[in-house]
């Protein structure tokens, strides 16, 4: 009996060593193709903005994504709009903050499979010191080995306090804000 058993155990074992066993901290972002930006609208003219500088650190196996996690440092001082104005005005008090609130946070709560391709992930996005629980679905894609994740959510600034005082209607600037989310990330299997 344990010697029919053996030849069982073995296969099951490289059949383990196989797979890909996915490691917390296994993606690679790169940070030369990947994107974080948005788009407002300044009277009736859309506009699109950006963030030069974000970290993304991603742990999470596309096949058991619930047992993953997201968190973004987004540098808000690297913050652009298009426009040298909007860029002057970006980093003042009324908008961003940048003295008080250099950074903004996105940190996972959750994230389920919603499609073959598409996943939901749940986060609390701090904006300003302001916290507000988001929903990010998004798409994730294997291109050869690289893999891509794009991503939409849809903000309003007076949410996070952006455009108080003088912009704090939306006869100037729109209240919504579309954040449109890029990353390029390798994953290794370990």
């Amino acid at each position: 009996m344990r010697t029919s058993l053996k030849p069982l155990l073995l296969a099951s074992c490289l059949i383990l060593l196989a797979a890909p066993v996915w490691s917390a901290n296994s993606w690679t972002v790169d940070a030369n193709k990947s994107h974080l930006t948005f788009t407002g609208t300044e009277g009736n003219t859309p506009f699109q903005g950006s963030f030069k500088n974000f970290t993304p650190v991603i742990t999470m196996d596309p096949s058991h994504p619930q047992s993953g996690t997201i968190n973004v440092t987004i540098d808000m001082t690297s913050a652009t709009a298009g426009s040298p104005d909007r860029d002057a005005y970006l980093p003042q008090s009324d908008w961003f903050d940048t003295k008080k609130f250099p950074t903004a946070q996105f940190i996972s709560t959750s994230i389920t499979k919603t499609g073959d391709h598409d996943y939901l992930a749940t986060a609390n996005l701090t904006i300003k010191g302001i916290t507000v629980p988001v929903q990010l679905p998004f798409s994730l894609v294997n291109n050869g080995g690289i893999w891509e994740a794009k991503g939409h959510l849809s903000l309003l600034r007076p949410t996070f306090h952006i455009g108080e005082h003088e912009w704090a209607s939306d006869t100037t600037v729109k209240f919504p804000v579309d954040v449109m989310v890029d990353i390029v990330a390798t994953p290794a299997a370990q």
